[in-house]
């Protein structure tokens, strides 16, 4: 049906793409005056009295798949403190093994870095 527009095929990319016109008017110009960020879709809806209440963070338990990767951890532990008692950085290697082991670890699980300071190496976790 006739809505009364006229589209006129007017399109050329040369200093930038321009587009069809409309009844002497651009339809993309249309396009954004319909969908500015002025334009309200929905009303609000107001809510008072009543507040979110945040999630409460559940409890991670260990799992076998924490110590999987403590496995890697300590591989990589063994490597860097090899290679820094070769590199002359570091003079006792469990110290170091430890010390990388648990970083790296702790970089990989929380949950994991925590099982292998207390129950493998048996460190005092100080809160």
């Amino acid at each position: 049906g006739d809505n009364g527009y006229t589209v006129i095929d007017s399109y050329s990319c040369g200093s930038g793409c321009g587009g069809f016109t409309v009844g002497g008017s651009s339809a993309v110009q249309q396009l954004h005056e319909v969908n500015a960020p002025e334009t309200q879709l929905a009303a609000p809806i107001a809510v008072s009295g009543v507040e979110a209440s945040k999630p409460q963070a559940k409890p991670v338990r260990p799992s076998p798949g924490h110590l999987l990767f403590c496995g890697h951890a300590l591989a990589f532990g063994a490597v860097s403190a090899t290679m820094q008692i070769m590199n002359g950085e570091q003079k006792d290697w469990q110290a170091a093994f430890e010390a990388e082991s648990s970083k790296a670890a702790n970089a990989i699980t929380p949950v994991g870095g925590y099982v292998l300071r207390t129950h493998v190496f048996g460190k005092e976790i100080s809160a």
